[in-house]
């Protein structure tokens, strides 16, 4: 039962931290869920839900179950409740503190959510476009160590770098909502596709014709057309996949097993750089046609 128990004959350390809980007041969603926590300090505590105001409290908007504080949105009205906690002691309930709980309707929420974009980065695009640098500069190691050396793959690692120093520069920019680095962000999605046709796939087939002339040689030692298979498959391949099977390496000799694995790592790469370039793209345009609407209201 609640009683008139003061808060001053407590541990003060567990009563502040029962009462700053950071609690979700404001939804936007259809449904959503928050886990209330039973201890905390050195006391149990329970949540109740009370109206506010003159307003009756309707459970199939707020109720908690299994200490799991659910709000609905079922009608696009706005809705409110209070959350209060209280701290056990023994059979009694010590009132600690309480938080406005308000539903928001689906204007209110986007509005609400567009506001927050103005004071809040676009984490999930940043994130992507680190991602496809991290993918792809994985699949161009693993690229390089596989490849000969060549005017090739000097013009691989300038790509390389480039992409790296670009792809940076669009997650910081998609971070803050600039449009048209969500284009950028794009072609270097488009760039790590157009890859995989290059050094992968000659790493695949180049491998495979060493080993079937390795083969073919080792039956007739003498046949021209198989030396100058064997010859052009040695030129393109670096002594990773050539040489002698080494088993210190990180990653097997097979050609074609480094070649699989760099064409999934630009395929991550690239799926990171086009969602993120998608999802920076909505968010700015949303944000954008926002922000000129407040203008025109001005």
């Amino acid at each position: 039962m609640q009683n008139n128990l003061t808060l001053e004959h407590y541990d003060s350390s567990s009563i502040a931290a029962i009462s700053n809980q950071l609690i979700t007041t404001l939804f936007t969603r259809n449904n959503t869920k928050i886990k209330l926590k039973n201890k905390i300090g050195l006391y149990n505590v329970t949540y109740k839900l009370e109206n506010l105001g003159e307003e009756e409290l309707d459970s199939k908007f707020f109720h908690i179950e299994n200490n799991i504080l659910h709000v609905d949105r079922v009608e696009n009205i706005n809705k409110s409740a209070k959350l209060a906690v209280y701290l056990i002691d023994g059979g009694n309930e010590v009132y600690v503190n309480s938080w406005e709980l308000r539903i928001l309707t689906e204007e209110q929420s986007k509005t609400y959510e567009l506001q927050e974009m103005r004071y809040n980065n676009n984490k999930l695009s940043y994130l992507c476009g680190m991602l496809g640098i991290l993918f792809g500069l994985a699949a161009s190691i693993i690229i390089l160590n596989s490849a000969a050396y060549s005017w090739a793959s000097l013009f691989f690692i300038l790509i390389t770098i480039g992409m790296v120093l670009v792809g940076f520069l669009a997650s910081e920019k998609t971070k803050t909502y600039k449009i048209n680095y969500s284009y950028v962000m794009l072609a270097l999605g488009i760039i790590c596709i157009i890859l995989i046709f290059w050094y992968p796939l000659s790493l695949i087939i180049n491998y495979q014709n060493l080993v079937e002339a390795r083969e073919q040689l080792a039956i007739t030692p003498d046949d021209a057309h198989w030396k100058e298979v064997l010859n052009n498959s040695i030129n393109n391949l670096g002594i990773a996949v050539t040489g002698d099977a080494n088993t210190q390496a990180m990653l097997p000799q097979s050609g074609t097993l480094r070649g699989i694995i760099s064409i999934v790592l630009l395929l991550i790469a690239a799926a990171s750089y086009i969602y993120g370039a998608f999802n920076a793209y909505i968010k700015s345009k949303k944000l954008n046609q926002y922000l000129e609407s407040l203008n025109d209201k001005r």
